[in-house]
C-alpha cells in the first residue's frame, strides 16, 4: 500500500496565491496525500476558502492561527499535526508539477531498496517570473551537512520520514530568514547526505514585485549570525563560505566595507574576497544604471 505524504503549507492573506499552490498539491498523480494549510491569521478570505475546499476533498486539513505566529511556528504546528510517514513543504506562492510526490516516492523506493537509504530528497526548481523560466543546473547529486555552509544545493524543500524532521529539531522559531537551510544543516549533520532527483518538480515565483522574505537584508544578516553561532567549533571556511551566501545575486544584497573586514576577521581567503567584489562591482553598476 502506498505510504501517506503530508505537505505543510504556510499562508499569510494570499487568497489568490494560496488557490495555485492547493489545487498544484490536490491534482498530484500521487493520491494518497495530506495537505495541511496553516492559515496564519488571514485577514482576508482564505478561511472560507480553506473550508469550501476541505469539504469537497478530506485530504485538505486547515489550522487556523487567531493571529499571525510567522512562518516557522506556523510550518512546526503542521509537521507536529501531520499523519504522513513522508512530509514535505510548499509556500503559498509556489506550486509543485503533478508527478512531484510520485517521483519522489518511487526514487525513494528505489534508493532505499539498495545500499544506501536516503535522508531526505530534494529536486531541481524551476524559477519564473514574468513570462521567464529558469531551470535550477546548480545542485549536486550527494548533499552532505558541509557543503551546505558553501552552497544552499538544496533549495527550499526537502522530501523525507516525518519522524526524522521532528527528530532534527524541526524549523527554528527564531529565524526567520534562511531557517529551510538552517534545519537541512541539522537534518544532514543527524542523518546523513541528501539525494537529488534530477528532476524540475518545483515551480518557485520569484516575480519582481513579490515581497519575497528572501530578500530582506536584515532578516538575512540576522540569520547568518544566529545560524553561524550553532556552529563555532567549525573552521574559520566554513563560516565564511556562509557569509559569502548573502551576497549571491538570489538575494541581491552587496557588501559594505564592514563586510569585507568581517570577512577578513576569519582569515585571509583570496576567492572569497573575488566573491565580495564581484557583487560589490555588480551593486556599483546597478545603483549607476
Amino acid at each position: 500500500m502506498d505510504r501517506l505524504v503530508s505537505i505543510y503549507l504556510p499562508t499569510h492573506n494570499r487568497r489568490q496565491l494560496l488557490e495555485r499552490a492547493v489545487d498544484s498539491v490536490l491534482s498530484q498523480t500521487y493520491r494518497n496525500i495530506e495537505l495541511i494549510v496553516v492559515n496564519d491569521g488571514s485577514t482576508d478570505d482564505t478561511s472560507l476558502f480553506l473550508n469550501k475546499i476541505s469539504q469537497s476533498d478530506r485530504r485538505l486539513v486547515a489550522i487556523d492561527n487567531p493571529r499571525s505566529l510567522g512562518p516557522s511556528p506556523s510550518r512546526n504546528l503542521a509537521v507536529k499535526a501531520a499523519k504522513g510517514f513522508f512530509i514535505s513543504g510548499l509556500d503559498d506562492d509556489d506550486e509543485f508539477t503533478p508527478d512531484r510526490i510520485a517521483q519522489f516516492v518511487d526514487y525513494w523506493n528505489v534508493l532505499a531498496a539498495g545500499s544506501s537509504p536516503p535522508v531526505c530528497l530534494f529536486s531541481q526548481s524551476v524559477f519564473v517570473s514574468g513570462g521567464n523560466r529558469i531551470v535550477t543546473r546548480d545542485r549536486k547529486d550527494h548533499v552532505q551537512f558541509e557543503d551546505l555552509f558553501h552552497h544552499n544545493y538544496i533549495g527550499n524543500q526537502v522530501f523525507c520520514i516525518r519522524d526524522n524532521l521532528i527528530s532534527a529539531g524541526l524549523f527554528d522559531e527564531h529565524l526567520n530568514a534562511w531557517e529551510d537551510l538552517d534545519l537541512f544543516m541539522r537534518l544532514l549533520r543527524q542523518f546523513g547526505e541528501a539525494r537529488l532527483l534530477d528532476a524540475p518538480t518545483y515551480i518557485c515565483d520569484v516575480s519582481i514585485n513579490r515581497d519575497r522574505i528572501s530578500r530582506n537584508e536584515p532578516r538575512i544578516r540576522r540569520a547568518f549570525d544566529i545560524i553561524s553561532a550553532k556552529y563555532n567549533e567549525l573552521p574559520p571556511a566554513a563560516h565564511q563560505g556562509l557569509y559569502l551566501q548573502m551576497f549571491s545575486d538570489y538575494h541581491g544584497i552587496r557588501p559594505t566595507i564592514a563586510d569585507f573586514r568581517r570577512f577578513l576577521g576569519w582569515g585571509f581567503d583570496s576567492s572569497g574576497l573575488k566573491q565580495l567584489l564581484k557583487s560589490s562591482i555588480k551593486g556599483l553598476a546597478l545603483a549607476s544604471a
